[in-house]
């Protein structure tokens, strides 16, 4: 494999983000293939049906990993930009009748302060057009 002894990543290319929850074990995923979902409800969220109809609705080519990180605060893994992009920019999303908004991952905002604003403007944006 000619060539593959100068490549190196830079500091950026090689960012794992760590979510920390007393609840669940160390989560280490790439940023870049994350989204940060919250429902719109108030009422508890029936996690592991949730999981498998997401899963089972979306289809990814790769495959898709949900952990709830906080209370109602989820972290939808990809492991296939496509995959992720085409979950952002598909929907609305919704489960149970709750809608589901989603925002990528900003490494240094912390997942139960990241603005879901993001998802509403862009539902509207496309309801719009």
């Amino acid at each position: 494999m000619a060539g593959l002894e100068e490549l190196h990543l830079s500091d950026d290319e090689d960012e794992v983000l760590t979510f920390d929850n007393s609840q669940t074990e160390d989560v280490k995923v790439d940023p870049a293939l994350c989204l940060i979902g919250r429902f719109l409800t108030n009422k508890p969220i029936k996690n592991h049906v949730m999981k498998e109809t997401m899963a089972n609705l979306w289809q990814p080519g790769r495959k898709v990993s949900i952990k709830e990180i906080d209370r109602g605060i989820y972290v939808f893994q990809f492991f296939h930009k496509l995959d992720m992009q085409r979950i952002l920019n598909g929907g609305p999303w919704h489960f149970d009748g709750h809608l589901l908004l989603l925002s990528p991952v900003d490494p240094y905002v912390p997942p139960s302060q990241v603005p879901l604003f993001h998802a509403v403007k862009s539902m509207i944006f496309r309801q719009g057009s």
